[in-house]
């Protein structure tokens, strides 16, 4: 007994003779930076339009990527195809197919749609169009289609027909 309590104390005294404690701390973390991304084919081509402006619906598909919230919009330069080989000023009205030169037969605009995001067949030129819900965090591929919506009556002048549809997704911050 006398023995285990010598080796106690002596183990004792080594803990009061021990230097004091030193302890320091680092901190530990990283940061992933806000990132919207959406991708897809840079063209669609309806290929030769009828002569009211029928064609196969082509789709284009996008991948979208955001890791945070973010808004949604889309918008459309010209609100419709237009006929790049007129002379500007004969196209016609703004809105729905545009009467060439003021001619009752025949167009120089053409309308069409993607998927489901143009609610109407007519989009104002030049003006974007924001889906009212914020979105949340997203990684996926998406396949829209373009589609023309012929003329009901009269025909289309012959040329290129072509405008810019643009997708943004916008994050909206932590």
């Amino acid at each position: 007994m006398k023995k285990a309590l010598l080796i106690a104390a002596s183990a004792l005294a080594a803990f009061a003779m021990a230097a004091p404690a030193s302890a320091d701390s680092v901190s530990v973390g990283g940061t992933v930076p806000e990132q919207c991304s959406i991708s897809g084919a840079t063209l669609i081509d309806f290929g030769v339009l009828a002569n009211d402006g029928t064609a196969p619906t082509q789709n284009n598909a996008y991948t979208a990527y955001c890791n945070v919230q973010f808004v949604f919009s889309f918008g459309s330069l010209n609100g419709r195809l237009i006929n790049t080989s007129v002379i500007d000023g004969t196209i016609g009205d703004e809105t729905g197919p545009g009467n060439y030169n003021d001619s009752d037969d025949f167009y120089a605009a053409l309308d069409y749609t993607v998927g489901g995001l143009l609610s109407t067949a007519v989009m104002p030129a030049g003006v974007t169009i924001e889906v009212p819900d914020v979105q949340e965090p997203v990684a996926t591929s998406v396949s829209l289609p373009f589609a023309t919506i012929p003329l009901s009556s009269g025909y289309l002048t012959a040329g290129t027909y072509q405008d810019t549809f643009t997708i943004t997704l916008t994050a909206q911050g932590l």
